[in-house]
């Protein structure tokens, strides 16, 4: 969601810090399934319920990165093996 739509929705004037927090959240947190979900909840916590949402959506957000980081590691352990399984003795 980008700021203005969150501008929009709630009409909250946020800082850039807060706009980061909450792109966030929103963007991991598994409590954010819609735009306008997420602007209700917004308007029933304000910054504080996203503040409490923001360590987990960060988890969320590093274990996901280190997914992707084994998943490539693996798909270059299946290349290597496809190349040595096809070589010729």
């Amino acid at each position: 969601m980008t700021n203005e739509e969150f501008k929009e929705l709630t009409g909250a004037n946020l800082t850039e810090t807060e706009q980061r927090i909450i792109q966030t959240v929103y963007t991991f947190h598994p409590i954010s399934k819609s735009k306008k979900q997420f602007a209700e909840l917004f308007g029933m916590g304000g910054m504080t319920l996203i503040y409490d949402l923001h360590p987990r959506a960060l988890q969320i957000e590093e274990t996901e990165c280190q997914i992707r980081a084994q998943e490539s590691v693996l798909n270059q352990l299946k290349d290597k093996l496809k190349n040595l399984e096809s070589e010729k003795i």
